[in-house]
Order: structure tokens, then C-alpha cells, then sequence
């Protein structure tokens, strides 16, 4: 992962990564703005932020919101309160550059659908149309034609140390040559 990482970063040079840096700031301003504007939620601090905030949602209660969206797909942020019980309010969001209008605006569709607690056609389509774009699985879960996907994305070389595996990097590789 670090390797891909540096040659990602190398391969932008120094103006591509001042270009995703204003990418990454652009969308985190739009996904607050957005965010934000909805009925009950608000940010939690005033400062700057670049591509993630926290953002304080109404019901005082972030991981209900957490577990309430997750099962259909959506990924809201991170509940804060697990980590300091006077942020249980919280939810930290994220954005970089990979995620699209779309999948801002399909957030903050089943952020103010968890408030109402009744699901909308609307967000059924996004999510729907987010699914067939970039289809999501479990690993070892069957796809869509039925066939397991494998436990990692770790490709079988021979290389002098093991590679780990993405799922459990607390062990090898399951398709390294050393581990069989």
C-alpha cells in the first residue's frame, strides 16, 4: 500500500499534487456546505477544515445514525462518541477525490431520511445507481454471477518477505507461495 501510494504521489509530480490537493479541499467545502444546510445538522467546530469535519447530527445520537445507514449502503462517517462520550453527538466526514457530487449529495439524501426515518424513492435510485457504477461486496461473499471473490487483493509472487493480506494483515497472504 505504501509503494502504490508513493508512486501515485510521484507520478502527480509537484503541481498534480497541489491540483488533488485543491480537489480534495473543494469537495470536503462542498460535502460541509451541503451537509450543514440540512435541517438539524451542523458543524461541531468553527475552524478550517480541508477534507474531512465533524458534523453534529440532531437526536444527539452519531452511531445510531452509523448502524442505521450502513445496512443500505451508505457509509456516513465515523461516530466519535466511541472514542470521547462528550462527542457522541458527532460524526466525522470524510471526502477525497474519489467520490463524486453524486455520492455527497446521495449522503446527505440518507442523512436527512435517517432524521425523518422513512425512506424515500430518491434514495433508493441513488443508491441503486451507486451500486451498479461501483458494486460493493464483502470479502469471500458471493457476486453478483455467484462466484466467491477471493479473500485479498494480494497477486501470488514470490517475494523474499510475505506479503500480507489487505483482510488479515496480522497474517500471510492466504495466496502467497509461502503460506501454502
Amino acid at each position: 500500500m505504501s509503494l502504490a501510494f508513493t508512486i501515485n504521489l510521484s507520478l502527480l509530480g509537484k503541481q498534480g499534487f497541489v491540483e488533488l490537493a485543491r480537489l480534495n479541499a473543494s469537495k470536503g467545502a462542498y460535502a460541509r456546505e451541503t451537509l450543514t444546510a440540512l435541517p438539524g445538522f451542523a458543524a461541531r467546530f468553527t475552524g478550517p477544515t480541508f477534507n474531512e469535519f465533524a458534523l453534529r447530527v440532531p437526536g444527539g445520537d452519531a452511531q445510531k445514525i452509523v448502524d442505521g445507514l450502513t445496512p443500505r449502503g451508505v457509509l456516513p462517517g465515523v461516530a466519535l462518541g466511541r472514542f470521547d462520550a462528550a462527542l457522541k453527538d458527532t460524526l466525522l466526514v470524510a471526502t477525497n477525490e474519489s467520490h463524486r457530487k453524486q455520492d455527497i449529495d446521495a449522503l446527505a439524501t440518507a442523512l436527512k431520511e435517517s432524521r425523518d426515518e422513512r425512506p424515500t424513492k430518491k434514495l433508493e435510485e441513488a443508491r441503486a445507481m451507486l451500486l451498479q457504477e461501483l458494486p460493493i461486496f464483502e470479502l469471500g461473499s458471493p457476486g453478483r454471477s455467484g462466484a466467491s471473490l477471493p479473500t485479498c487483493d494480494v497477486p501470488a509472487v514470490d517475494l523474499k518477505s510475505p506479503p500480507t493480506c489487505a483482510a488479515r494483515p496480522w497474517r500471510t497472504c492466504p495466496r502467497s507461495p509461502r503460506s501454502r
